[in-house]
């Protein structure tokens, strides 16, 4: 597998909205196969981080939330509170192996961009390309079957039915594919949560590593999570236009959906993702929102809405993409992510 090459990438794209249509393929080739020799294997490997974290507190107006079993809300002013840490780095996404996963079924619609590898896992899957969508040089499409519409373009294709509008469409070479690609699919460990539910209004609101309960960032307002540790969570919401800002390639577990709002962030400052393992039936991605996170999602349908990026990778039970979205990997430095400085 070639590695892939990475851009760097705007933080918003304000194209108009259109429903992503598909056009009726016009050329279908079918690509029968009866018996496959290729075996394709693959390794987790798990790695265990160890992490030591100080938090001074100054008296200032500043709030750090411990975590709490009691529901709190939590309107603070501007954070001044310091935090010293022994930080490393973590490997989350391998971009050199299928970086973006469905289970079952993956859509790119009209103006997508992946610059990565894409796989559907199940024997009976099945990817689907729009019309305008692009795979970057160097990427492959893995699916049992395989269409690709007109305007569409790919590099390599291995699947074992594919349906193109076009295959000039095609730049690279199409093969079978042997499935499943990895067995098994998207292992994640069980998720726990506590039971103190927050609620994150109008400025910026520290939080220190811990189990918490539901956490909702409210329009305009900033979560910042600046300790090297283990964050829990049973919900999370960011409403349009908040902000979750991540120090370190913390772990983020979330036992219910993860919601990411309208022009909303989730992100590191340099742009390398942090772990996020969801156990919900949806993680969603809104419009023109940037989320730079290693996601693991078995259970989960990963929408990406129109005009927004994920910087990472992520496997799902459902891969949709909408208008415009884009899809790139970034591994545990970050390179070719989105970034930006936000303050400690």
């Amino acid at each position: 597998m070639r590695h892939t090459s990475i851009l760097a990438l705007p933080l918003t794209w304000l194209l108009a909205a259109a429903p992503a249509a598909l056009a009726q393929s016009t050329t279908s080739t079918t690509i029968e196969s009866t018996t496959s020799t290729t075996v394709m294997t693959s390794t987790t490997s798990t790695v265990e981080t160890t992490s030591t974290s100080t938090t001074v507190e100054t008296t200032s107006t500043s709030t750090t939330v411990e975590s709490t079993t009691t529901s709190t809300s939590v309107p603070t002013t501007t954070s001044t509170s310091t935090t010293s840490t022994t930080s490393t780095s973590l490997q989350t996404c391998d971009c050199d192996d299928v970086p973006f996963m469905a289970e079952f079924a993956a859509k790119l619609a009209r103006g997508v961009t992946v610059r990565a590898d894409l796989g559907v896992n199940a024997a009976t899957g099945v990817a689907v390309v729009g019309a305008n969508a692009t795979m970057t040089e160097g990427t492959t499409l893995y699916a049992n079957r395989v269409k690709i519409a007109p305007g569409a373009e790919v590099d390599d294709v291995r699947t074992n039915a594919l349906n193109a509008a076009d295959t000039n469409s095609i730049n690279g070479t199409v093969d079978p594919v042997a499935l499943p690609l990895k067995v098994p699919y998207c292992p994640m460990p069980e998720l726990s949560c506590g039971t103190g539910d927050m609620q994150v209004t109008d400025t910026t609101t520290e939080l220190a590593p811990g189990s918490y309960g539901k956490v909702n960032v409210g329009t305009g307002a900033i979560l910042h999570l600046p300790g090297n540790g283990h964050y829990q969570f049973c919900e999370l919401r960011i409403a349009n236009g908040g902000q979750v800002l991540v120090t370190h390639q913390v772990t983020i577990d979330v036992t219910g959906n993860v919601i990411v709002g309208t022009r909303s962030s989730f992100r590191t400052g340099g742009g390398a993702p942090f772990t996020l393992r969801v156990g919900g039936s949806k993680v969603l991605l809104g419009r023109e929102a940037l989320v730079t996170a290693a996601i693991t999602a078995p259970n989960a349908k990963g929408k990406v809405k129109a005009d927004s990026t994920l910087a990472g990778c992520m496997c799902a039970r459902v891969l949709k993409a909408a208008k415009n979205a884009q899809l790139t990997c970034a591994g545990d430095s970050g390179e070719g992510s989105p970034s930006g400085a936000f303050t400690d």
